[in-house]
């Protein structure tokens, strides 16, 4: 069944990698660069100040930030350390078959950092603020999932990489999401 399911998975990845056009690549991989959002991410800081009180607007920007680095390392040290799954562009006969598009390949890939950091901060930052900007959200959703989906276009991760990895993060956020929201509730109040 694991051989099936990796079997799957391969085949996903090279459809999918493979499915690219000369003319997405750049844009890919600037979506898939970490540095090119921080505007963005500046952007959303914003959005919790003009919605939110200080005191729970600076709460938000933590929670964030906490929730990006438990996303990112726990895909480290949960995922990656212990299943030891190759990344494609380590696998030297799907290396022909592939487009590599990215400058580096790490080893490992399971799971992907880069899903679980923006699917986290989405479920996150869409959630603190669902009453005062409802078409977040579901922005930050689709954001998550063209980054995520970069990192197979590139050529860095299989599906599974970037499924289990959005997975894990949407449940850091999830958890997160509850204990700030009561602490933003507490804040908003005085």
């Amino acid at each position: 069944m694991i051989d099936d399911l990796l079997q799957w998975d391969r085949e996903a990845f090279l459809a999918l990698n493979g499915a690219g056009v000369s003319w997405l690549d750049q844009p890919m991989l600037l979506v898939s660069t970490t540095w090119f959002w921080i505007p963005f991410y500046a952007w959303i800081g914003y959005l919790f100040f003009i919605h939110l009180k200080t005191p729970a607007a600076l709460v938000a920007v933590a929670f964030c930030v906490v929730g990006v680095i438990l996303a990112d390392q726990g895909t480290y040290w949960l995922f990656k350390e212990n299943f030891k799954r190759l990344r494609p562009c380590q696998v030297d006969e799907l290396l022909a078959q592939m487009r590599f598009l990215a400058d580096y390949c790490g080893k490992y890939g399971f799971v992907s950092s880069h899903a679980a950091n923006t699917f986290g901060f989405a479920v996150l930052a869409g959630g603190i603020l669902k009453q005062q900007v409802k078409w977040l959200s579901p922005a930050l959703l689709f954001w998550a999932l063209v980054v995520s989906y970069s990192r197979i276009y590139i050529g860095v991760h299989y599906p599974l990489d970037v499924i289990c990895g959005a997975l894990f993060g949407m449940f850091i956020g999830k958890i997160l999401l509850r204990v700030a929201e009561k602490r933003i509730a507490t804040l908003s109040v005085s």
